[in-house]
């Protein structure tokens, strides 16, 4: 009497806790999704003692009309990317294609909407005033989270991670320590628990005006420095290797595919390089 889920699978039945299907304890399909019952796991093959005994699933979500289970999620059906790397290294393009190939969204860098938002029309000059750089630099990061908050049952693509956010503000920040450890605590905590897989894009380029941020080679060095520092806080990370969209493209799907099959997106396991 199974329902949802895909009619091919193999079902993996496990107790779905507090539930009863027509009078029966309910099961939940571990692989598809499928809701069934007791008796469906025991004609599967599996052991009333194992049946009891084993996990207990309580996810039941609805979204747009389509019902998901949220641990389904986490192994295959959505991904959480963020791009992350110092500016002038390719990581917009990328971020936007890769988006659209893999239908989810795309969130923009959050940093050109605060410098629009708060009418800062020279970056260089907002620095001297380090209340409004402050300003600039937390308005960031609140907009990142709040963006990433927006699909994080979906899934994303993200251009910039918050540890982005975090290295930029620490290469240039004049608040007093108290302030720099709480951005430090907001920026880390969501760049760990925030993103199931994240892409480090290095330096291949040379550096080109973005129309934003400082031009020079020392300043992008230092930054893409603290980010690759930062980096190691998050297991899943993978260093992009090929230069070229079309490249990077198809080995980011290759290293995508493999990373979904392996059902590593809860990060039980840290198969990538940094």
């Amino acid at each position: 009497m199974s329902s949802y889920g895909r009619k091919n699978c193999n079902h993996v039945w496990k107790l779905r806790d507090g539930i009863r299907e027509d009078e029966c304890v309910g099961a939940i399909c571990i692989e598809c999704g499928a809701f069934g019952c007791y008796h469906d796991a025991i004609e599967s093959g599996i052991s009333h003692e194992d049946f009891f005994n084993g996990d207990e699933f309580k996810y039941d979500a609805n979204i747009n009309g389509k019902w998901i289970n949220p641990y389904i999620i986490k192994r295959w059906l959505y991904i959480r990317i963020g791009i992350a790397g110092t500016h002038g290294t390719g990581k917009t393009g990328l971020a936007k294609q890769l988006a659209k190939l893999l239908n989810l969204p795309y969130i923009e860098e959050q940093a050109r909407i605060s410098f629009e938002k708060l009418n800062i029309k020279d970056l260089d000059k907002a620095k001297e005033d380090s209340n409004i750089f402050s300003n600039f630099q937390q308005d960031i990061i609140r907009r990142q989270i709040n963006e990433e908050s927006k699909h994080k049952v979906t899934g994303f693509v993200s251009d910039r991670t918050t540890v982005d956010n975090y290295a930029y503000y620490h290469a240039n920040t004049e608040d007093s320590p108290f302030m720099q450890m709480a951005y430090a605590n907001i920026a880390i905590n969501n760049y760990i628990t925030g993103y199931d897989l994240v892409i480090y894009v290095p330096i291949m380029f040379p550096l080109e005006d973005d129309g934003l941020r400082n031009k020079g080679e020392e300043y992008r060095e230092l930054v893409d420095g603290y980010i690759k520092e930062f980096l190691t806080w998050n297991k899943n990370v993978y260093t992009i290797k090929a230069d070229g969209l079309e490249n990077r493209i198809n080995e980011l799907i290759e290293v995508i595919n493999k990373f979904k099959n392996k059902g590593v997106l809860d990060g039980q396991e840290n198969t990538w390089t940094r």
